[in-house]
């Protein structure tokens, strides 16, 4: 997916001096702090969860956060004010906050989710940046595919309806019928299909039930088909690793090394 520069180096990019900036990088960057604490101490207040779900020791669940059964958080995740519904997983890198996930959502690798509802069984791609305000919601229909490094960044409330293939740069209400195509008429395609920047090649049908059935693989190794004690995933085998909680000395002259352990039977 290409985008315009002058648009890209809003969202992200390098200075002058060749440091990263631009609204996606700053909005990570505020958030660093909340993940110091999970390295700082050994014993956090446990995470009210299902016993079905599994929310990693190294993930930052702030606010009114509800997690559902089946769900898994991964490592370095950020929730806030989440509703995770059963069956939906964040995976490592991912924020959602003030966002809603109807159930059987799967957020890929870095993907942002803010003041969004986002329906059921819908994918949203890796570093995808939905920055929804609570002025402008976004509100995403069930069964959507919101494709990689795809930005929603409206002024006003912006919603999208099931079932459609979303991509690109959206800021408002019209820029949707430029940047989405319902899934069934991408699957009467069989040659090539061009919107806007966006060109297609191949079958329709076959991308579609190829990809469906990738999603449906990744609900069911995270845990999400879990159900009377079949078809278990990450969501409940998680709950069972270990970490290394040895600290190195804090102080004196071996500060910074680990201590010497020896494990007798």
């Amino acid at each position: 997916m290409n985008f315009d520069k002058e648009i890209l180096d809003h969202f992200v990019g390098v200075n002058d001096e060749h440091q990263p900036r631009g609204i996606m990088y700053d909005f990570v960057k505020e958030r660093e702090e909340a993940y110091e604490r999970l390295f700082d101490v050994m014993n956090l207040k446990p995470i009210d969860a299902p016993a079905s779900s599994a929310v990693n020791r190294y993930a930052v669940i702030q606010g009114n956060t509800v997690i559902g059964k089946n769900v898994l958080v991964a490592q370095r995740a950020f929730l806030e004010n989440a509703v995770m519904g059963d069956g939906s997983n964040a995976q490592e890198n991912t924020y959602i906050i003030n966002s809603t996930l109807a159930g059987l959502c799967i957020t890929a690798h870095g993907g942002k989710i803010i003041h969004a509802d986002i329906g059921r069984q819908t994918f949203v791609g890796f570093n995808a940046f939905l920055n929804g305000t609570k002025e402008a919601r976004i509100d995403i229909g069930d069964g959507c595919v919101v494709m990689p490094h795809t930005i929603i960044a409206p002024e006003t409330p912006v919603k999208i309806p099931a079932e459609h293939l979303i991509w690109g740069l959206i800021q408002s209400q019209a820029d949707v019928k430029t940047h989405t195509i319902a899934l069934d008429d991408l699957a009467d395609v069989r040659d090539s299909l061009t919107i806007g920047k966006m060109t297609f090649s191949g079958k329709g049908s076959v991308f579609i039930e190829t990809f469906k059935k990738r999603l449906q693989n990744i609900l069911l190794l995270n845990g999400a088909l879990y159900s009377n004690g079949e078809k278990r995933g990450h969501a409940q085998d998680d709950q069972h690793i270990s970490f290394n909680i040895i600290q190195p000395y804090r102080t004196g002259s071996r500060r910074g090394l680990y201590p010497s352990i020896r494990i007798k039977p």
